[in-house]
């Protein structure tokens, strides 16, 4: 449960958003199901989710067990660990991708 643990905190913060009393007549009439919403817009809330996780591990083992850290620390590791290094914008390095420059960079 590593990246979904990501996935599943994006959802919920979707959710609640929908949830909001705030929310206009016109973002009613747009989305009118929750459902729909939340699985076309919870990847918006992919930082957001990582700020949330990131505050858990920094809280006391009172109030976040380390067992629960420990799963939070992991889905983060593995998060990160599947995004492609940006340079610049411009310039990805896939090491995955041979025959280019980054297997010059990488596999020299």
């Amino acid at each position: 449960m590593t990246v979904q643990m990501i996935q599943h905190v994006c959802r919920e913060i979707a959710g609640e958003f929908y949830e909001d009393a705030k929310r206009s007549e016109r973002f009613r009439a747009i989305w009118p199901d929750v459902r729909v919403f939340i699985a076309r817009t919870w990847p918006m809330h992919i930082e957001t989710a990582r700020t949330i996780l990131t505050d858990m591990l920094r809280r006391s083992d009172a109030e976040v067990p380390p067992h629960q850290k420990e799963a939070i620390y992991e889905a983060l590791i593995e998060d990160r660990q599947r995004q492609p290094v940006n340079l610049g914008g411009a310039m990805l390095l896939r090491p995955d991708h041979p025959g280019t420059i980054e297997r010059k960079i990488f596999h020299s």
